[in-house]
């Protein structure tokens, strides 16, 4: 009753700070209203959190991160859009012939543009596959090692958004390209 200050340990603020800004605004938000009905205060009170305070400023950094890691990705797409593309374009010159034969013997211009979609696909499906095999893989060791540094646990399992990214990035660019 006659306490000035009270010192009070959020036991699972691991998973809240390591969480989205939003999520972990509202895991703080939820936590400092628990500590107030719990004490069943009828003045004023004030929660200070220093944690979260000096966590801040990092925001920003991670802000700055997410933008170059985007970029990086946009950069490698349209690299991989150019790469297949000059695929099917080296394999489509020394085909022209043959297609020309195929136009000529009356096949139409969907099912020849079904037979350059399905070769797409053929560079593409075993592309996705084996990306997500090797990055599965890959993380596994950088994972480790990020985890010993920073002391979290660490999920060597994909977001279904990555999957969902990866797919429509692997399938995409061939079409794309195509």
């Amino acid at each position: 009753d006659y306490a000035f200050l009270m010192l009070v340990s959020y036991r699972d603020r691991l998973t809240a700070y390591a969480k989205d800004a939003k999520e972990e605004l509202a895991d703080v938000v939820a936590f400092s209203n628990a500590v107030a009905e719990r004490l069943n205060f009828d003045t004023s009170l004030s929660i200070e959190l220093p944690l979260h305070r000096v966590l801040g400023p990092l925001r920003f950094l991670r802000l700055f991160l997410d933008q170059i890691f985007n970029s990086v990705v946009i950069v490698l797409v349209t690299h991989g859009c150019l790469t297949i593309f000059a695929l099917l374009l080296a394999d489509a010159s020394a085909r022209t012939y043959e297609y020309g034969m195929l136009r000529v013997l009356g096949m139409g211009r969907w099912s020849l543009g079904a037979i350059l979609l399905l070769q797409a696909l053929y560079y593409a499906l075993p592309g996705v596959a084996l990306g997500l095999v090797a990055a599965g893989f890959a993380s596994v060791p950088i994972l480790d090692l990020i985890s010993s540094f920073a002391e979290l646990p660490s999920d060597s399992s994909f977001r279904p958004s990555a999957i969902f990214v990866t797919i429509l990035v692997g399938l995409w660019m061939p079409l794309l390209g195509n």
